[in-house]
């Protein structure tokens, strides 16, 4: 079975079906967290973080406010975490610029596929973080660590699918296909985020999601032998 997928025949159809995964996965954990980070940051607490969460009220606080205290408390407390919210999101952007810069120079020696993988295990890396951080930081470097995978993952990607299909009408539509990762990401990624963190908290999405990529990352190695 692994020979026949990596035939000329089914290898440019494995690369496209590679790229689309490695594409989801990473825009999924690019917009997951948004509407889990929010009402996260006010549930936890670190004695390094008061700057940021003094504000925030934890669950066994709430029995010694009225409803409509509780309410109140909670929006001034979602509201003062507006700035560390977006400071953290913004950290992926920041990071993944210049590590896209070294990534391509990166392929030139070595290829696309070992920084392919290694964008699937920092990725992978980066779900468990998030899964288990109890404080602000944790989740910042989470967050930039992501930035980190997205910047391997998007350039080798991209580049393997250049490589793969050099004539450019099926170029073309191999990044469109691929890319069709990217539009399903970043559309379920918080309808997928939400509705898993009401379930399971935190460790829910991010650690299913680590799940998926270890086993992407898997099928990956096995499938290219890192050629």
């Amino acid at each position: 079975m692994l020979d026949t997928l990596r035939s000329d025949k089914y290898r440019p159809k494995v690369v496209i079906f590679t790229v689309y995964l490695a594409m989801l996965i990473d825009c999924l954990l690019f917009t997951i967290v948004v509407p889990i980070l929010p009402d996260y940051l006010i549930r936890i607490k670190d004695t390094n973080d008061t700057s940021y969460l003094d504000a925030s009220l934890h669950r066994q606080n709430i029995s010694n406010f009225t409803q409509l205290e509780h309410e109140q408390s909670y929006h001034e407390a979602f509201v003062s975490n507006n700035i560390p919210v977006a400071m953290l999101l913004g950290s992926k952007a920041v990071v993944q610029i210049p590590t896209g810069l070294i990534v391509s120079q990166i392929t030139y020696r070595i290829g696309y596929s070992i920084p392919l993988f290694i964008g699937f295990i920092i990725i992978i890396v980066s779900s468990l973080l998030f899964a288990f951080a109890t404080s602000y930081w944790t989740l910042f470097f989470a967050r930039s660590l992501n930035g980190v995978g997205s910047g391997f993952t998007a350039v080798s990607g991209l580049g393997m699918l250049a490589e793969t299909f050099p004539d450019n009408v099926q170029r073309g539509k191999a990044i469109a296909l691929a890319f069709g990762g990217i539009a399903i990401g970043i559309t379920a990624g918080p309808v997928i985020g939400g509705f898993l963190y009401s379930f399971g908290g935190i460790v829910l999405p991010f650690g299913l999601l680590a799940g998926v990529s270890l086993l992407e990352g898997g099928e990956f190695e096995y499938e290219f032998y890192f050629y």
